[in-house]
């Protein structure tokens, strides 16, 4: 049983590699999945580092994009 006075964390690492046409939906599906589940049941922390690994694509500025979005929102 946890106790009330502390919080379950999850820590995810995504790495990735050109996932411009990916990434933005499937970090979207992450965070309303939290939310949905994990937030409400739990009142968890949660962060999500994207490990770029050297995209020459637009994953970099979709991430900052995403970071920025999401930043504070659902912890």
């Amino acid at each position: 049983m946890i106790s009330a006075n502390k919080k379950l964390t999850f820590d995810i690492a995504i790495p990735v590699l050109n996932e411009e046409v990916h990434l933005k939906e499937q970090i979207t599906r992450l965070v309303e999945y939290y939310n949905s589940n994990l937030n409400n049941a739990y009142n968890a922390i949660f962060t999500v580092t994207i490990a770029d690994n050297g995209s020459t694509d637009k994953t970099q500025a979709i991430a900052k994009e995403l970071a920025n979005k999401y930043y504070g929102t659902v912890c």
